[in-house]
């Protein structure tokens, strides 16, 4: 619900500045060429090498400003000369920060747009290849060889090259290139020829996953990929109509059935008719989420930047079937979503589908806490020989990516269809992601 955490995420956010028009044109530019030119290798790779400069670019920025502040804030205490300029000075910083940081998301957001479409919506191993240890920032001292890779990937012309420093789900070697005939080569980079272990691994990890990607089996070890025929739903235009309200008049709300109320912050909009209007939009439309509440329900609420924070579970915003406009202002946060999902509710739908609860998300809460593992399950269902635990990020998806409760209950219903599996681990994709996006 509406708490103190989520109160201070929102008036941090109306606080914040607004990416100046001028760079958030140059993200939608980005953006637009990634998509129209999505085949081309050329424009693939020059807006590529725009992307890179104008990242490396903010993440200097970054680090110069924190150090700045740091600096600043050593200075002596409030009663000294000049207080006043010291906390403009800090506010500036702190601006230019929050500016950086929104490019470099939205960079990173549009280059993993580039890696969704490269590997045709392949969820199972797009997360797989992010999760891996890997630098949050561009390492200088080895970018020089690994564009002379990324130049050599484009004169070969065998395919399509990603600069994975561009990107939050390609952890895995530093340059990905899907050729032609449909296999992908990885390119990893490294300067001298020592056997540390982290290389060891990279190479060694490096030939799992281009056999997995090949032939959907990975080497030295049962793993296996499996499509199950689902073709799931989403309720894309719903969201749509919510922003285009938001953008209107500051704010919008939207109740979708039992299961989820939506609501959407355009902070451009919003500075024009005021904070307390806004807030009383919003509270208008968390009339059913108190309801729920009241009643017992267990409601998520998911703001739409939280999705950086697990981003290798979720699809990116670049690749959502918005207008290019939309999708850079979700990635920089001037536009600020909010589903308020009634867990309950969903759960209550699976049963009328014919599946039992065995195990509700407070049995699984309470285990959890007693346990000593990291998995945590937010329901466990039953029909007929499959039991499933569904873990809390396939709820998110109905919170973050707007999936119907349906096409949840679709991809069980497909696991029990398609039986037991003969591999100790079976990774499961559905064959209609790719509707779901651009």
């Amino acid at each position: 619900m509406f708490n103190e955490k989520r109160r201070r995420q929102f008036q941090s956010a109306a606080g914040s500045a607004l990416l100046p028009e001028e760079l958030e044109m140059m993200l939608e530019d980005q953006l637009h060429i990634t998509l129209v030119r999505r085949d081309s290798p050329l424009p693939l790779f020059k807006v590529q090498m725009s992307m890179l400069t104008d990242l490396v670019t903010s993440e200097h920025a970054i680090a110069h400003y924190k150090k700045a502040k740091e600096e600043r804030e050593r200075q002596p205490g409030n009663d000294v000369p000049g207080k006043d300029q010291l906390e403009e000075e800090l506010r500036f910083i702190d601006r230019e920060i929050h500016f950086h940081q929104a490019i470099c998301r939205a960079i990173r957001d549009i280059g993993d747009g580039i890696a969704w479409r490269l590997f045709d919506y392949d969820r199972v191993t797009l997360a797989m290849i992010a999760n891996r240890p890997a630098s949050k920032h561009i390492n200088l001292a080895g970018l020089e060889p690994e564009l002379i890779e990324f130049s050599r990937a484009f004169d070969s012309r065998e395919g399509a090259a990603v600069l994975n420093d561009l990107t939050n789900f390609l952890k895995l070697a530093d340059v990905t290139i899907r050729k032609d005939d449909g296999t992908f080569e990885l390119v990893e980079v490294k300067a001298g020829h020592k056997s540390s272990g982290r290389i060891t691994r990279q190479k060694q990890a490096l030939r799992r996953t281009v056999a997995l990607l090949n032939t959907g089996v990975g080497e030295d070890e049962e793993l296996m990929i499996s499509q199950l025929e689902v073709t799931p739903e989403s309720y894309i235009r719903n969201i749509a109509k919510v922003i285009q309200e938001a953008e209107k008049r500051g704010a919008a709300t939207q109740r979708i059935g039992d299961y989820m109320m939506v609501e959407c912050t355009d902070f451009e909009k919003a500075g024009e008719i005021g904070l307390e209007a806004v807030k009383q939009i919003l509270n208008q439309g968390r009339e059913c989420t108190r309801k729920w509440s009241k009643a017992g329900d267990i409601v998520l609420d998911l703001v739409s930047q939280d999705k950086y924070m697990d981003v290798k579970n979720y699809a990116p915003f670049s690749i959502y079937p918005l207008s290019e406009k939309t999708r850079v202002r979700l990635m920089i946060g001037s536009l600020f979503l909010v589903s308020y999902l009634n867990v309950s509710a969903v759960l209550r739908y699976t049963e009328e589908r014919g599946w039992k609860v065995v195990k509700t998300p407070e049995e699984h809460h309470e285990e959890h806490k007693k346990s000593n593992t990291t998995d945590e399950w937010l329901a466990t269902v039953r029909k007929g020989p499959l039991t499933s635990a569904v873990p809390p990020q396939l709820f998110g998806r109905l919170g973050f990516e707007f999936l119907k409760p349906k096409s949840l209950v679709d991809i069980l219903e497909a696991r029990l269809s398609a039986g037991p599996t003969e591999t100790a681990k079976n990774l499961i994709n559905i064959t209609g992601e790719a509707q779901l996006w651009d």
